[in-house]
């Protein structure tokens, strides 16, 4: 007997759900392009050590990211698929080789960023609404 899973099924390219799905399996299929591998290699030292373009600490192979140095998800928010696509799957100059905890504190700078970016936004337009009300 097959295990059902819990979930939600995406009817149409409108639903909450389906940029994501797709953002998943973008970024799945991004571990196979070949200028982030590059950009690995590059920064190996010795076999099976790697050295981050950051801290310059040397890490082993599952320590070792190829981060993006422009976001994918600018700080701004989403714009469009063509955008998110050419920003995921840019040339070599646009990685760099991140140890773990390095990428990791840079994720989390540029998630506050955005963070903070929505809060921005949603305050100037509830201002905005209430100028009009006014008016």
């Amino acid at each position: 007997m097959k295990k059902k899973r819990n979930k939600p099924i995406i009817l149409s390219i409108n639903d909450s759900g389906f940029r994501t799905f797709l953002m998943s399996g973008l970024r799945r299929l991004s571990r196979f392009w070949e200028p982030a591998k590059i950009v690995i290699d590059k920064s190996r030292i010795a076999r099976g050590m790697y050295q981050c373009s950051l801290c310059n600490k040397i890490v082993g192979h599952k320590e070792i990211k190829a981060d993006h140095i422009n976001p994918v998800v600018p700080v701004d928010g989403f714009t469009d698929w063509n955008n998110i696509i050419s920003r995921m799957f840019c040339e070599e100059s646009g990685f760099q080789a991140l140890c773990k905890t390095c990428h990791d504190d840079k994720t989390k700078k540029e998630n506050e960023q955005r963070k903070s970016w929505r809060k921005e936004k949603a305050v100037l337009k509830s201002y905005k609404k209430s100028m009009e009300k006014k008016e």
